[in-house]
C-alpha cells in the first residue's frame, strides 16, 4: 500500500514537472501522450509529449510542444524536459530540435554529464588540508 502511494505521488510530481506550465490548476492540464521506447542496447525509456497552448517566457499565449524523457539509470530517475513555442508552419525547426534533444539523451550522455559535473565540483573544492 505504501509503495502504491509513493508511486502515485512520484507520478503526480512528474506530471507537474512537465505540465505545470500549461495551467496552474491540475484539472486544466492537457493530456500527455506516453510511449515506451527501447534503445538498441535493450534499455527502455518513456517519452511523454503534449501539444497544446501555453504561455511562453514573455507571457504570450502560443502553440507549445512539451516533451519529456524519463528513464531509470543506475538506480536513479533521470528526466529531461523541453518546451518549444512554434509558429504555424514551424519555420524555425523547433519541433525537429526537440526530437534531436530526445535522441541525444542516452545513458552514455548521462554518464558523461555527471562525470563532467563531478570534475567541476572537485576542481572548485579546497585542498584536503583546507584553504591556504
Amino acid at each position: 500500500m505504501l509503495g502504491q502511494l509513493a508511486c502515485k505521488s512520484a507520478f503526480r510530481d512528474l506530471r507537474a514537472f512537465l505540465l505545470g506550465r500549461f495551467a496552474a490548476d491540475v484539472s486544466d492540464w492537457p493530456r500527455a501522450d506516453a510511449e515506451l521506447q527501447e534503445e538498441d542496447d535493450g534499455s527502455r525509456f518513456a517519452l511523454l509529449q503534449v501539444d497544446s497552448g501555453a504561455r511562453d517566457l514573455t507571457g504570450e499565449f502560443a502553440p507549445c510542444r512539451a516533451t519529456m524523457t524519463l528513464r531509470i539509470h543506475r538506480g536513479r530517475v533521470c528526466r529531461v524536459r523541453a518546451y518549444a513555442w512554434y509558429t504555424e508552419y514551424d519555420e524555425e525547426g523547433l519541433l525537429a530540435d526537440i526530437a534531436g534533444l530526445v535522441a541525444a539523451y542516452t545513458p552514455e550522455r548521462i554518464d558523461s554529464v555527471v562525470a563532467e559535473a563531478l570534475r567541476d565540483v572537485e576542481s572548485r573544492s579546497p585542498p584536503a588540508g583546507g584553504p591556504r
